[in-house]
């Protein structure tokens, strides 16, 4: 199911937010510009890449002790239902 909207864009039909950095060491670049692709080709799919962020991460605040992917998807859920 994950990798569905890299392959089907348009078979997408609930809001699909994905969320990727270009220096993942995990996800192949080659894959976000796909994740890209999709959200041009299906106005249900998002698509947020950024420089850094590495897997998972997106720390912010003074210690590094928050998550800026957190807080996202919960300002993209509260767009959705709001």
């Amino acid at each position: 199911m994950l990798f569905l909207p890299l392959t089907l864009p348009q078979s997408v039909r609930a809001p699909l937010l994905c969320i990727s950095s270009a220096d993942d060491p995990v996800i192949d670049e080659g894959l976000v510009r796909h994740a890209q692709e999709a959200a041009r080709a299906n106005p249900r799919v998002v698509s947020v890449a950024t420089r850094r962020g590495g897997h998972l991460g997106w720390r912010q605040g003074p210690r590094g002790n928050a998550s800026w992917m957190h807080r996202l998807v919960v300002e993209y859920l509260h767009t959705l239902f709001h």
